[in-house]
């Protein structure tokens, strides 16, 4: 019963591991969130039963990594195991969608993470941290792993991708690869931040303002003339106003004269 229940819990799970996988970042990105990056030849592939952490009993598939370089990371050891989940093992297969493939003598590069509970590492980013590699034009090239999901495809519940970066189109070398690591271990990425301000020195603004009020006195003629505006000091700049009786005055002879004209025009 244990047996077919962890194949259907791969079975039904293996979609949700295969669209997680598709998450793709730019490789610069990639590369620097990776604590180790290593070239090597694969050897011994085969499965077991793992027991993990959480006490859940699975197939994992294992390979020795013959090292050639390390690329990036604390690893000195020339040779490591290497593992992934799924595989087959006492007749009964666990397949994981987006699981790196392992060849018997391959030679690869992978993205992995840190040392496991059982010494072993595991790929980056499922089958997004193995690469192959080619020569060309005198270089060492890495091809496939991100680079296959830096173009529009179509996912498994058939939706349409486009996700893809400038960068991970381009073609990336191993010369490449290390010259980022090494601009990357220098100039480390830095958040963000305002500088620091001390309690005193933020205070410092509210004792000033406190310490110079706005002037409340009076604008009298018995002022101090500093303190008076030009309109107040100078009689020229008053504004004129007309009085309200002769604005009358003006309205009633206007009145008068327009009543005449209509009267002598009747005439």
């Amino acid at each position: 019963m244990n047996l077919h229940f962890l194949f259907l819990i791969g079975v039904f799970l293996a979609p949700v591991a295969h669209s997680t996988s598709f998450y793709i970042r730019p490789f610069s990105e990639f590369a620097r969130d990776t604590p180790n990056m290593v070239r090597g030849h694969l050897h011994g592939t085969h499965s077991e039963w793992v027991i993990t952490s959480d006490g859940i009993k699975s197939i994992y598939t294992y390979a020795r990594l013959e090292i050639t370089e390390v690329l990036k990371g604390p690893i000195k050891r020339p040779e490591i195991q290497i593992r992934k989940p799924g595989g087959t093992k006492d007749g009964l297969t666990l397949d994981i969608p987006s699981s790196p493939e392992f060849h018997e003598n391959e030679e690869t590069v992978l993205f992995l993470g840190p040392e496991t509970d059982d010494h072993s590492y595991e790929v980056v980013g499922m089958e997004l941290g193995k690469f192959g590699i080619e020569e060309k034009n005198g270089e060492t090239i890495l091809k496939g792993g991100i680079f296959n999901y830096s173009h529009e495809h179509v996912d498994d519940f058939g939706q349409s991708n486009p996700e893809s970066n400038p960068e991970n189109k381009r073609s990336w070398s191993i010369k490449d690869v290390k010259t980022l690591v090494q601009t990357q271990s220098v100039n480390p990425p830095q958040k963000e931040s305002r500088p620091a301000v001390s309690a005193q020195a933020s205070a410092a603004p509210m004792t000033q303002i406190q310490a110079t009020p706005i002037p409340k006195t009076p604008l009298t003629e018995s002022s101090p003339s500093s303190l008076l505006t030009p309109s107040a000091t100078s009689k020229t700049d008053a504004p004129k106003t007309v009085p309200a009786s002769f604005a009358w005055v003006v309205f009633l002879a206007g009145a008068a004269f327009f009543g005449i004209f209509l009267y002598l025009r009747r005439k």
